[in-house]
């Protein structure tokens, strides 16, 4: 009052502790644990709670409209919960008055229903992120459940993805055994399921009737029904599912088995599935897995699928960016393209994921790279090769798990790297286009070490294949004249001319992938100025060692890189993503081939034919309809006239009387 009595002018200031808050809680947890100021007793499970009406009514929505409500419960002393165990609503009340929780796989789910009743999302939240990262392929069903019940969408994702991606893997679980039937079939008619093949369904429906046979033995057929058994071998339906006890002593299962067995001896043989037949047994499941041959070509732009199990070709999602002279290794299940010239040396590295059809980008090399050679050894990828400065001695190391590069122990000798081999999966061996040289790095160790030089003279080193076979051994060859075995125990070479038959393809530069001992070749120059390529496909097999002519490729082919991967099928298509490439089976001669833009015409023939046909029906109906009406009026008509000429007579009998 003195200051304002002279004029003084005065500031106004705030002040803020934010420890006030927490130490208010604090004496009121100690107040609650000594029974001072308590005014309501919460009764759970038979053990009493006493507890302030005022903190848990600003904590929980749930109590505060009781407590606010006017009625019986707004004023009694005593509130009974049902909702969640003793132990969990402690811990939830520990949580109101401490911001505390103590979360344990024991008491986690009681305490989610706890917090879901009493309306604390945020508490709820917190043991969804607690599910959240203690996820696995032995718990993500169970979590799964427990989200679709109390809405936590985050963990719902999280494990609706672990279980499509890993369901070979989930359905090993004890949890599996545990589904109702409804869970069950839920389970297997997930269209974005992965799986192998088809037997992994089967073999899940025996395992869970066999869990409780005597209750689940009557929901054998209902299950029988969704496995597609057009989808199996028919070797394994005679040895595995018809000796199964369980299906030879159910009639259903017999008649499903006996119905499908005419399909498989012909769709099988054919190696195809007739588009007339819409019945979804007769096609693969979405998520199936094929084994598919990736190859990605500069000559023209061209990135394409050989689906080996099924001899046919589809269009895959083309490169982001058009590069020349890259390189291409699979690391984790994962397409990688590396490097390459588009209009300068490039440094960028691009992810194709054989599940979503899709590439991304990563995060670019140290070094761009061109000419060079990528691997993956040990969890890592490496790419040996020329940089701008043409050091290539300089070798960059990729990890996927952080997306990051960085060097490692540089080569000693300048080598440029043209074949690369990997051995136990820690070693790898590189073949250099200078003198022949080869080298061994040692990921684990670190350190280089060299090897004899190639036996056999070389100029065109990039003619040359790596062909690995008999384990860790490899065949560095032009699948022509020069043939000869690296012996990674020995680290020495040996020439074998007679290992690998001349290709019956006359191309040079072939490209080359090794499947099951089985050896793929694809395309090629089709002239020595290496600037027109070959549709040529064909296949070797180290058993019978014998070549056999494949599909060809829809396009000529040229300077292309080829590798294995498992591709999923694109949901509600009997193909990967894209166009496919059927070729009609009235063609002998392979050069008759239609390209890919035949194809398209004949589809575009085939798609006019469908709506002339569908027209036709259309104006059918109506003619059909138009008939009834007429008959119907016609009917009508008879009835009226009858009717008149009825009481016409009767009239006149009347008159007469």
């Amino acid at each position: 009052m003195a200051l304002l009595e002279t004029g003084a002018t005065v500031n106004t200031s705030v002040y803020s502790n934010f420890q006030h808050g927490r130490r208010v809680l604090e004496k009121l947890q100690e107040q609650r644990s000594n029974f001072i100021f308590c005014d309501v007793v919460v009764r759970v499970e038979n053990r009493d709670f006493h507890v302030h009406r005022n903190v848990i009514a600003a904590s929980s929505p749930f109590f505060e409209a009781m407590f606010c409500s006017g009625l019986r419960e707004s004023y009694q002393k005593v509130v009974t919960v049902e909702c969640t165990s003793s132990t969990a609503m402690g811990e939830i009340l520990d949580y109101m008055y401490t911001g505390t929780v103590n979360i344990n796989p024991d008491n986690v789910e009681d305490v989610i229903i706890g917090a879901d009743h009493l309306l604390m999302s945020d508490l709820r939240e917190r043991c969804a992120d607690y599910l959240l990262d203690n996820l696995d392929q032995s718990n993500c069903l169970g979590f799964r459940e427990i989200a679709n019940r109390y809405c936590l969408s985050k963990l719902r994702d999280a494990a609706n993805v672990m279980i499509r991606r890993d369901f070979e893997e989930v359905v090993k679980s004890e949890e599996v055994l545990n589904l109702t039937v409804e869970g069950l079939l839920g389970l297997v008619a997930d269209p974005e399921i992965i799986l192998p093949n088809e037997s992994c369904i089967f073999e899940l429906v025996i395992k869970w009737v066999k869990f409780n046979l005597l209750w689940r033995r009557n929901y054998l057929p209902r299950l029988m029904s969704t496995v597609r058994l057009f989808q199996l071998d028919l070797k394994y339906i005679k040895e595995s599912i018809e000796s199964e006890s369980i299906i030879s002593q159910s009639p259903y299962c017999r008649e499903i088995i006996a119905k499908c067995l005419p399909y498989l001896y012909t769709v099988k043989r054919e190696r195809r599935i007739s588009e007339t037949l819409h019945d979804p047994q007769f096609h693969p499941r979405p998520g199936t897995l094929f084994d598919v041959i990736v190859v990605t070509s500069e000559r023209p732009p061209t990135m394409l699928g050989y689906v080996i199990g099924e001899d046919r070709w589809v269009e895959l999602a083309t490169l982001p960016a058009v590069v020349a002279n890259h390189s291409s290794t699979v690391l984790n299940g994962r397409l990688y393209v590396v490097g390459g010239e588009s209009r300068d040396v490039t440094s960028q590295i691009h992810c194709y994921d054989p599940l979503r059809n899709a590439w991304t980008r990563r995060r670019e090399m140290l070094s761009p790279a061109w000419g060079h050679c990528a691997v993956a050894c040990n969890g890592l990828l490496y790419v040996f090769g020329m940089r701008i400065a043409h050091d290539g001695s300089m070798l960059q190391a990729y990890n996927p798990e952080n997306d990051e590069w960085h060097y490692v122990a540089p080569m000693r000798l300048h080598v440029r790297p043209t074949l690369a081999h990997t051995v136990d999966g820690q070693v790898i061996y590189i073949v250099g286009a200078d003198g022949g040289q080869t080298k061994r790095y040692d990921t684990v160790n670190k350190c280089w070490s060299t090897l004899v030089p190639f036996p056999s003279p070389v100029e065109q080193w990039w003619t040359l294949a790596l062909v690995p076979v008999d384990g860790d051994e490899a065949y560095v060859t032009d699948f022509k004249r020069v043939c000869a075995k690296l012996n990674p125990f020995d680290n020495n070479w040996q020439e074998e001319i007679a290992m690998l038959p001349r290709v019956p393809s006359k191309a040079d530069c072939v490209a080359s992938c090794v499947v099951d001992r089985n050896v793929y070749v694809f395309g090629g120059s089709a002239d020595p100025s290496y600037e027109h390529g070959r549709r040529d496909c064909y296949v070797f097999d180290m058993v019978s060692r014998q070549w056999k002519t494949i599909q060809p490729t829809p396009r000529p082919l040229m300077n292309s890189k080829n590798k294995h991967v498992r591709c999923a099928l694109e949901r509600g298509e009997f193909c990967l993503s894209g166009a496919r490439f059927d070729y009609p089976r009235s063609y002998t001669n392979r050069d008759e081939i239609p390209t890919a833009e035949d194809i398209d015409v004949n589809r575009d023939h085939a798609d006019d034919s469908d709506n002339h046909c569908t027209i036709t029906i259309v104006i059918i109906i109506i003619v059909i309809v138009v008939i009834i009406i007429i008959i119907i009026i016609i009917i009508i008509i008879i009835i009226i006239i009858t009717t008149t000429t009825t009481y016409a007579t009767r009239m006149i009998s009347l008159r007469g009387k």
